[in-house]
């Protein structure tokens, strides 16, 4: 049972003039209760003559409020015991109030006026409160029963524990028990897993086990939150589920910096254990008729786990359930320990510069802070047991990394603070290239490093034109060196000077804002579209849409300021203009004269 007490501070605050308590609204014998002794009973009982009551009595509110300085004239002049009352206050006639006001318009004393102000105050807050109160209990209780009308008759929850990205798979069978259609689906999440959540998308299946289809879904934060601060996502159905009719839908949410180290600080030659934290039932805010949980691990070494029965173990796999019969909200929480020697690689910043050049190439900068995020090294590194017992010791640092780069990539490069790092490898296809590098030294747990990747690649394999005439950039967003996790990513597209306009495409949601940069022989600077990002993994590196309009229908050329002697003049403008000239066509289709005024302004460059 859910109940409200006001506290005596708030009693107070809320008390009208005249002593009484503005704890009720009377209206020609209809009581709405609003008290401020809620605490005292049941608030399920009394929500509807709540609310009943608070919506009969908001136009008689509005009345009050606009009519305050008529009242405040009535309490202090009016002898008679019916106007000083609050309660009949609102029953005041039309006519009353004209006559009223007009005597309170010549009424020049600034003590009424003040007493009106401050009787405006209280009486706003003696009204805004119960009301506030009423139709939350209503809001909760159309969202309580929305949830009702909704079950889960199945479940089935598979996590991947094999990487320090964690990924969950789960599949829900959700019937429709209500009479009406129901639109959304809610997803919950407790706030320690909100605040690690890197992607969530849902789809819904179709078809049978041969030819299943799966149709992407619409996920969007929901509010209010649910009880002990867990959050709600939305999932918008295609179609309303209609009463009695069932739906299959299979949700992927990945975690990231969920897995604890333990113990924190682990020798050269020792392997690394961590803990993951979550519930064996599945939050859910419907009822769950029967559901299962399954957990892979890397290998087949569990300190501890938590058991709740059933509970089965079998090689790499934990399993908990099934469970049956869960009513909403239900949570279990459980504690996993196990050995995990993956590399805990962990991009802290990455500043990806992608520059268009006029010249038919790409140039690709890639600027990188990594950290491994494992446990932290205790003790000395010794060099000599590292490579004399490779499989034993260091057992949780990695030295190599795998970036896949674009297919048909040139001018690669591999370098940081010192100079050009020798120890890469690039293997290029026809569909893919891959770059394997290795830092100066092992990463162990807390250890960092820094460095850079460049390369080029062909302008015709990345820009395209759209059908309403615009230029648009396709290319890849996310960081290229497989499975690792970057806390904070940049991605800077500085277009070719005189490109104008630029919108940019992404398939969630990124912090978009524009730049101006100057490179060799640039007079006006080139427009940088940036977006920025935090928390994102591998599942992220999907193609986003730079679109930019006319992006080579602008040229520029520069004109010299000359006086009679041919020196060079110096006027407000400077010391040359800018000259724009509009094309109807790219610079490739040439028109006739062209090489006379390519002629005219190579001149106007080199002097």
């Amino acid at each position: 049972m859910v109940h409200f007490r006001m506290n005596p501070v708030m009693q107070k605050q809320f008390l009208l003039p005249g002593g009484v308590c503005g704890n009720s609204l009377h209206e020609g014998g209809k009581t709405g209760v609003l008290s401020s002794e809620l605490g005292e009973h049941d608030a399920n009982e009394s929500a509807a003559q709540s609310i009943s009551g608070a919506t009969a009595s908001i136009a008689e509110c509005m009345e009050a409020i606009n009519s305050m300085k008529t009242i405040a004239f009535m309490i202090q002049n009016s002898e008679e015991a019916d106007c000083k009352h609050p309660t009949n206050l609102i029953a005041v006639s039309c006519s009353q109030r004209a006559i009223l006001l007009n005597s309170v318009s010549n009424h020049q004393s600034q003590g009424l006026r003040e007493s009106a102000m401050a009787t405006q105050l209280r009486l706003r807050n003696a009204i805004a409160f119960p009301l506030f109160v009423s139709l939350s209990i209503l809001a909760l209780s159309t969202f309580a029963v929305s949830n009702q009308d909704l079950q889960i008759t199945n479940a089935e929850r598979r996590i991947d524990l094999s990487s320090h990205i964690i990924k969950v798979f789960l599949t829900l069978k959700v019937e429709n028990t209500g009479t009406s259609p129901a639109s959304e689906v809610l997803l919950a999440f407790p706030p320690t897993q909100v605040d690690h959540l890197a992607l969530l998308k849902a789809a819904v299946v179709g078809g049978k086990k041969k030819k299943r289809t799966y149709t992407s879904l619409d996920v969007n934060p929901k509010l209010p939150d649910g009880p002990n601060e867990m959050k709600y996502f939305s999932v918008t159905l295609l179609n309303p589920l209609k009463a009695s009719e069932a739906v299959t839908l299979e949700v992927l949410y990945i975690l990231t910096h969920s897995l604890e180290p333990f113990p924190s600080e682990i020798s050269q030659s020792e392997s690394q254990l961590v803990y993951y934290r979550d519930s064996a039932i599945i939050l859910s805010p419907y009822h769950i008729k029967q559901q299962t949980t399954f957990m892979r691990t890397p290998t087949t070494k569990v300190e501890s786990f938590t058991n709740v029965e059933p509970t089965s173990r079998t090689g790499l796999e934990l399993k908990y359930g099934p469970y049956s019969d869960q009513p909403p909200h239900s949570f279990s929480p459980i504690i996993v320990h196990f050995e995990n020697n993956q590399p805990f690689a962990v991009v802290e910043e990455l500043v990806r510069e992608v520059e268009i050049s006029h010249w038919g190439s790409i140039q690709v900068r890639e600027h990188y802070k990594l950290a491994h995020a494992g446990a932290r090294l205790k003790g000395v590194f010794s060099r000599v047991d590292y490579q004399s017992r490779p499989s034993v010791s260091g057992a949780a640092s990695f030295k190599q990394l795998l970036a896949r780069l674009p297919p048909r990539v040139h001018s690669v490069y591999y370098k940081d603070g010192i100079g050009n790092i020798s120890s890469s490898h690039l293997r290029i296809d026809s569909r893919k290239s891959e770059l394997e590098i290795e830092p100066r030294y092992p990463l162990f747990g807390g250890w960092k490093a820094t460095f850079v990747i460049g390369y080029a690649l062909p302008l015709q394999d990345f820009l395209y034109e759209s059908s309403d005439g615009r230029r648009y950039l396709n290319f890849t967003f996310g960081c290229p060196i497989a499975d690792t996790v970057v806390d904070k990513l940049t991605i800077k597209v500085a277009l070719p000077e005189g490109s104008r306009n630029p919108t940019a495409v992404v398939p969630f949601p990124v912090e978009q804002h524009l730049e101006t940069t100057y490179s060799y022989l640039d007079v006006i600077g080139r427009t940088v579209m940036v977006l920025e990002k935090s928390n994102v993994v591998p599942e992220q590196n999907s193609a986003f849409q730079c679109f930019v309009l006319h992006i080579w229908t602008s040229t520029v050329r520069l004109r010299w300021h000359h006086d009679d002697t041919g020196w060079l003049e110096q006027d407000e403008k400077g010391l040359w203009d800018v000259v724009e000239e509009e094309y109807d066509e790219p610079p490739r289709k040439k028109r006739k004269g062209w090489r006379r005024e390519e002629g005219r302004r190579r001149k106007a460059i080199i002097g």
